[in-house]
């Protein structure tokens, strides 16, 4: 999982950005990664992983879609990005400051994890 942390980085780092008015949910995605990681996702290798509901930063909880993406492609910070960096839940709870909405997807990620193999690593 990789986040990003904006200019103005005494806040929390925050993924992506937020789905314009008329964009489905998987366009907002390719593009918000375009335009911050000059990165360009294949629709096809994209699979839906389900839906958290929490804040986005200085706003009130809504539905997130979530996806699943396996990362072949060299990523390249682009807009709004000053570092990439990738964490697992260990290392992310580790940060000085941290998204509830990401720990939710952790959580969902390791719930995922543990049904499909039946163990907790």
């Amino acid at each position: 999982m990789f986040f990003r942390r904006p200019p103005d980085a005494d806040r929390e780092p925050v993924s992506c950005g937020k789905i314009e008015d008329g964009e489905a949910a998987v366009l907002s995605l390719k593009r918000e990664i375009r335009e911050e990681l000059n990165l360009e996702l294949h629709t096809d290798d994209l699979t839906y992983f389900g839906y958290i509901t929490a804040p986005a930063y200085g706003e009130a909880p809504h539905i997130q879609d979530c996806f699943l993406y396996t990362l072949r492609e060299t990523v390249q910070p682009g807009n709004e990005i000053l570092a990439i960096a990738y964490f697992d839940e260990e290392t992310y709870k580790k940060e000085p400051a941290q998204v509830p909405g990401v720990l939710q997807l952790f959580a969902q990620l390791k719930q995922n994890r543990q049904h499909d193999t039946g163990s907790y690593d």
